[in-house]
């Protein structure tokens, strides 16, 4: 490899590089077939929804504009025919000249603030925090303390090292944001990402094994994730959510069990590496100085201020703002850092979080999902049908949106227990990675430089399958065993 000034070429910065599309996507200096069949799709959709075709699945003039929509947001992430920041522009420019207009004909006035919010949402906003967080802890060095004491236990192992860094990130999500958890294990092992070279397998197993890591987490507490909190509130309800104990009794062996499968999965997927890894130095580091503490007390009040957001009713995205003013205020960063920060990420997430506004505004997924007759299925089949239905949407939508969506039509089911219906809502949400969009912490991992997004799909999409797979049998028999199943 050559020295340039991308971050990711150069020893001495141990940050979160912006990603340079030249390297993170594949958009072909000349145009290819592949390129050419994506067009060629993506006009057709456009065609199709502007002359009414999709009338024909008896959607509304608003629902056919917001499937078209989902169909070329959906077509445009997973070909990548455009940077994936872009596209999620395009969604806010298509919801805002195409869909606002005929939202305000056919239901009445419609502001534009309801499609551009997302882009500064309490989500957005604690993104932005925890990329502060990891640049104080880079500026410090204390992720450097870490990743020395990781490189100690495992004995330079890639094996070892992928699983440590899994069970890690594992637990910290169930306790923390997976959003927060990922950024802050991204700047841990910078040092050794930005060592291994672009292209090693060793570097990609770890670059993905920690936003699985953190997805896969978010389902051993209640308070793991926002899916799960939704799925509890509406249980609640009607009486039969888990209390936090009983969810972490079957929570914890699931994640515990994922996480595993997980890490098979990319040892299977990217196979050789290992010998980069004896390479890998040990970093010396600077002693703790005063602003070493304002550090490392700023981050854990952030986080007690996330634990304990239940108690005080500060929003997280509200809380992840303390680190970016005392950090900046206190100039222990500099103001040029912010300039460097992965802004591409927060569009892309906007896009996503605009793109559940569209389908959960305009009513599209609830005809979509009305129309499925479940009832008629037995509860077992419910419950696997749900959750596959949850990770199909959540790949392209927010898994909160698809929570909100299900959850409420889940309360209103005839069964003998509402409860494993939920639960299969909040693993099929937590379930879907196979896209850069499903998630934050896929988009995290993404923006680091280096991987392509198919590099993504078919490991993710592996372990969603193997994910859903565990729900229907192991899952389910631990869920009977709790006694979740009802009489």
């Amino acid at each position: 490899m050559t020295k340039s000034n991308h971050p990711m070429n150069s020893d001495s910065e141990f940050s979160i590089p912006i990603p340079d599309q030249r390297e993170n996507e594949e958009h072909p200096s000349t145009i290819t077939p592949y390129f050419i069949i994506g067009v060629v799709v993506l006009l057709i959709q456009l065609i199709a929804g502007w002359a009414g075709a999709y009338s024909a699945l008896g959607l509304t003039p608003v629902q056919q504009v917001a499937f078209t929509i989902l169909l070329v947001s959906a077509t445009s992430w997973f070909a990548e025919i455009l940077p994936l920041f872009v596209t999620g522009l395009v969604v806010l420019l298509m919801s805002l000249v195409w869909l606002q207009p005929v939202m305000n004909s056919q239901i009445g006035p419609t502001p534009p603030s309801d499609f551009m919010a997302p882009f500064f949402s309490d989500v957005i906003i604690l993104y932005l925090g925890g990329f502060v967080i990891s640049r104080g802890m880079e500026q410090e060095e204390l992720n450097l303390r870490i990743v020395n004491s990781l490189l100690k236990y495992a004995g330079h192992s890639s094996a070892i090292l992928l699983l440590t860094v899994m069970g890690i990130t594992g637990f910290f999500s169930m306790w923390l944001s997976n959003t927060s958890t990922t950024v802050m294990m991204l700047s841990v092992m910078s040092p050794i990402l930005n060592h291994l070279p672009v292209g090693s397998s060793d570097r990609k197993r770890i670059l993905l094994g920690i936003p699985f890591a953190a997805n896969i987490g978010g389902l051993g507490t209640p308070v793991g994730t926002p899916p799960n909190a939704i799925v509890l509130a509406n249980l609640r309800k009607v009486g039969s959510a888990p209390d936090f104990l009983t969810w972490m009794s079957f929570g914890v062996p699931s994640v515990v069990f994922l996480i595993l499968i997980a890490w098979g999965i990319l040892r299977i997927t990217f196979k050789g590496g290992q010998a980069e890894m004896k390479s890998l130095p040990l970093r010396a580091v600077k002693p703790f100085q005063a602003s070493t503490w304002v550090v490392l007390v700023t981050i854990l009040a952030t986080i007690v201020g996330w634990l304990m957001s239940d108690y005080h009713g500060v929003k997280t995205g509200t809380v992840a703002l303390i680190p970016v003013i005392i950090f900046f205020g206190g100039g222990i960063l500099k103001p040029l850092v912010i300039r460097t920060l992965a802004w591409d990420v927060l569009l892309l997430m906007g896009g996503g979080l605009c793109l559940g506004e569209v389908i959960d505004r305009t009513g599209l997924a609830r005809v979509l999902v009305e129309r499925l007759d479940l009832e008629t299925m037995s509860l077992y089949g419910m419950a696997i049908f749900l959750a596959f239905l949850s990770c199909l949407l959540s790949t392209i939508m927010s898994n909160t949106a698809a929570a909100s969506l299900f959850m409420p039509l889940v309360i209103t089911m005839t069964a003998t227990s509402l409860t494993p219906l939920g639960l299969g809502v909040a693993f099929g949400c937590s379930l879907a990675m196979a896209l850069p969009v499903s998630t934050p912490p896929n988009a995290l991992a993404f923006s680091f430089g280096g991987l392509k997004s198919r590099e993504m799909v078919i490991p993710g999409g592996l372990i969603s399958l193997c994910g859903l797979a565990f729900v229907g049998t192991i899952g389910w028999a631990m869920w009977k065993m709790i006694g979740l199943l009802g009489n």
